[in-house]
């Protein structure tokens, strides 16, 4: 043996192919190590992966029933705001019925109040009208005679009648059934 090492061929390629044998080894037990950490590693890559769809499937379906409520928001705010509109209409067409109501009360008001006038100026001229027959014809003492027919006499027959001068103005001759003669013609049967 030498310094160096042997010079026996033989044993220097047994110790190269040792050497060899060796290197090859480590290079499998290398390459087996590196096949085991990128099997990890792809294990842990499949895992979150499967976490990242999972997690993508949740926040799809979170999107989904967003979408849906804000579908139906949307399609509560166009109902609110047909809604609005509809009675913003309807109080427009009420106030014009109300503003149309107003407008024939204060004619109506009018009405009332001209019919009222034309009802008192017509009193007035009646009882007017009244006293000065009873002074030119019923008055105590007078000798004028008078005569009225009557529509309904008796069985639907008109009939008359008169009262002379006696001094007192009172005649029972031709009275309706009923009434007694007083000098005055009651309200109910006055013209």
């Amino acid at each position: 043996m030498g310094l160096f090492g042997t010079s026996d061929p033989v044993k220097k390629e047994e110790k190269m192919l040792a050497k060899d044998a060796k290197h090859d080894d480590k290079l499998v037990k290398q390459a087996l190590k590196d096949l085991a950490h990128t099997e990890k590693e792809e294990h842990r890559a499949q895992k979150a992966h499967d976490k990242a769809l999972k997690d993508h499937a949740k926040v799809v379906e979170k999107e989904h029933k967003l979408s849906e409520r804000v579908n139906a928001a949307v399609h509560q705010h166009d109902e609110a705001v047909s809604k609005e509109n509809k009675l913003q209409h309807d109080i427009q067409a009420r106030e014009q019925y109300h503003a149309k109501l107003e407008q024939e009360i204060a004619a109506k008001k009018k009405a009332v109040e001209q019919a009222t006038q034309r009802h008192d100026l017509n009193n007035h001229q009646r009882e007017d009208r009244h006293h000065v027959l009873e002074a030119t014809h019923g008055a105590p003492g007078t000798t004028a005679t008078s005569s009225t027919v009557h529509p309904n006499g008796i069985n639907g027959q008109p009939y008359t009648t008169t009262a002379a001068g006696t001094g007192t103005g009172v005649s029972n001759a031709g009275v309706l059934p009923g009434h007694a003669t007083t000098g005055t013609v009651p309200a109910g049967e006055r013209y």
